[in-house]
């Protein structure tokens, strides 16, 4: 996935997401987790960590994201590749 330093998703497989800001949307309210990993990555130009989430099938999923920055002429977005690790209640 692809966010801007604001939390603007630009780019998701989940085409439902591409427009939607993480840090206001409702959609990612639930899921605190998400939004904390989401303000690592606007202020960190690298990392990773996890969180928790509830797939499409309704299950509680444990996700790993690992990012990176990528940029031109001064504008920066995050790049972030994300798996499944676990089911969360595992």
């Amino acid at each position: 996935m692809v966010m801007q330093k604001d939390g603007l998703i630009v780019y998701d497989p989940d085409s439902g997401q591409i427009g939607k800001n993480t840090f206001s949307d409702p959609l990612f309210a639930p899921f605190p987790e998400l939004i904390t990993l989401a303000g690592d990555m606007s202020r960190e130009r690298v990392g990773n960590g996890t969180y928790n989430v509830i797939d499409a099938d309704r299950m509680n999923v444990t996700k790993e994201a690992m990012w990176t920055t990528v940029g031109i002429r001064g504008t920066e977005w995050r790049l972030a590749l994300i798996r499944i690790i676990e089911p969360a209640n595992s």
